[in-house]
C-alpha cells in the first residue's frame, strides 16, 4: 500500500516544529517599545526574508529567565494562547503576519492609558519556504 504525501500548510509546519522541539537556526531582530508612553505599542521585526510569513508570539505569563522556555524560549504557563496564536489566520497584525519587502515589520497602536502595567514575553519567528528563524525572547512590561 502506498502512503499519499501530504502537503501541510505553513501553520501546520511551524506547529509541527514545536511539538517535535526541533531547534530553529538563525535569528532576526524584535524590538517592544512605547514610544508614546502610557497606551502607545510599537513592535518592529527586521532582519527577516522579504515578504515572509511571521508568528510574533506574546505570552502573559513571562518565563524566568527570559528565553529559557521550551517554546520558542517561552514558558509553559499560559501556553493555551500560544496555540491560538500560531494556528491564527493571515494576516492577524500583529500575531500572524508577513514582512515588507525589504524583511521588515513594524506595527503601532496608540489608545487611551488605563493605568495598568502587563508584563509580557514576546517572541518572533519566521517561516519563509522551509527556513525558520526566531529573534530572542523580550520581556517588556507594557504601561497600558
Amino acid at each position: 500500500m502506498r502512503i499519499p504525501k501530504i502537503a501541510l500548510p505553513n501553520t501546520a509546519l511551524l506547529v509541527a516544529l514545536l511539538a517535535l522541539s526541533v531547534p530553529v537556526t538563525g535569528q532576526h531582530t524584535l524590538a517592544v517599545t512605547q514610544p508614546g508612553g502610557p497606551g502607545t505599542i510599537r513592535l518592529d521585526v527586521t532582519g527577516v526574508q522579504p515578504n515572509a510569513e511571521l508568528y510574533n508570539l506574546v505570552q502573559a505569563t513571562p518565563h524566568s529567565p527570559t528565553g529559557g522556555g521550551p517554546i520558542f524560549g517561552l514558558g509553559l504557563a499560559g501556553s493555551e494562547g500560544l496555540l491560538s496564536q500560531i494556528l491564527s489566520p493571515l494576516p492577524l497584525p500583529p500575531i500572524h503576519v508577513l514582512a515588507d519587502g525589504s524583511g521588515n515589520y513594524t506595527w503601532n497602536l496608540t489608545s487611551t492609558p488605563l493605568g495598568a502595567m502587563v508584563p509580557v514575553d514576546v517572541v518572533s519567528i519566521q517561516w519563509n519556504a522551509g527556513f525558520v528563524s526566531q529573534s530572542s525572547v523580550v520581556f517588556v512590561t507594557l504601561d497600558l
